[in-house]
This record gives structure tokens, sequence and C-alpha cells, in this order.
């Protein structure tokens, strides 16, 4: 799903449930919000673009995971508690779960394995989330000769090239 879509998806479903905020300009910024931060510092949810934000004493949206990490607290928990966290709240507003699909997970465990929060990326990767091809460049110290580089390639290639 697309921000266009997944905006029209969450204008249709919701409409008249949204809350106005400032963003970190002073601009004014209307959002979904859809559930509390588990370390209690605030909550995220959707803005009517169809950004993630993260709402604190200002909206922040979170296109990327930003140099101020605001979502690197999610990590402190176990990934299937953060995905039921975001679907349960999905459904409590009446929204495909297949919006889960559109949340920054890949940028905020790339952002993670090249900061302190690294060890906490690292149990989300040990209890199954699927690597990509920056991550383990990131992981192989972006070395493409790697023995984890280039293990992952032969993985990922070996179908098609009849090894």
């Amino acid at each position: 799903m697309n921000r266009k879509s997944l905006a029209a998806t969450i204008e249709s479903q919701c409409r008249g449930q949204f809350v106005c905020g400032r963003n970190q300009d002073g601009t004014t910024i209307n959002y979904l919000p859809l559930f509390d931060d588990p370390g209690g510092n605030g909550a995220f949810g959707i803005t009517e673009f169809g950004e993630w934000c993260s709402i604190g004493a200002e909206i922040r949206v979170v296109s990327e995971v930003d140099h101020e990490r605001v979502l690197f607290r999610l990590l402190q928990n176990p990934l299937s508690d953060v995905v039921s966290l975001i679907k349960s709240s999905l459904q409590e507003f009446h929204l495909p779960e297949i919006i889960v699909m559109t949340f920054p997970f890949d940028s905020l465990v790339v952002a993670a394995l090249q900061s302190s929060w690294q060890d906490l990326a690292m149990k989300w990767i040990d209890s199954g989330y699927p690597l990509n091809d920056e991550m383990i460049l990131i992981l192989s110290g972006n070395d493409k000769q790697s023995k984890i580089w280039l293990n992952k390639q032969r993985e990922r290639l070996s179908d098609v090239l009849s090894l």
C-alpha cells in the first residue's frame, strides 16, 4: 500500500477521528493516534497524509528514522509484541491489517544497527526479523568480500544460477 492509498483509506474509515497538533516548525498537522508508546513516552499514529508519526509535546513525522531516534524505544519490546500492538490498534479503528506493512520497520532496524541500539536490533533479527541487503552489508562491516555478505548472496542467487 502506497502513502496515497494509505491516506485515502484512513480518511474514508476514520473521518472525524483525526486530532489536530503542531509539528516541530509550529505548523498544524492532523493525525490519527493509534497506539501508546510501550515505554510510556507518548504515542504513535498516522498523519492525514499517510505518514507515521510520534506523538508527544509536538508531532514528529517519521518518514525515516530520524536523528532523535524516536522509534528506537520500540526495540525494547519483542518484535511480535510491537506487531501485535500495531495490528490491534488498526483493528480498533476498523482499518485493514495490511497497513502494518507501511510501518518503517526496515528503517528502524537499519538505523539501530548503526547506533548504540545495535544490541536491541540484533534481538529482533535473532527473533526472525528478515534481513535486507542494507542490513546484511552493515552486519558485514560494509565489506562485500566478507563471508556474511558472500554467503547471503550465494543463498539469494543459488536457485537462479543453478548452484
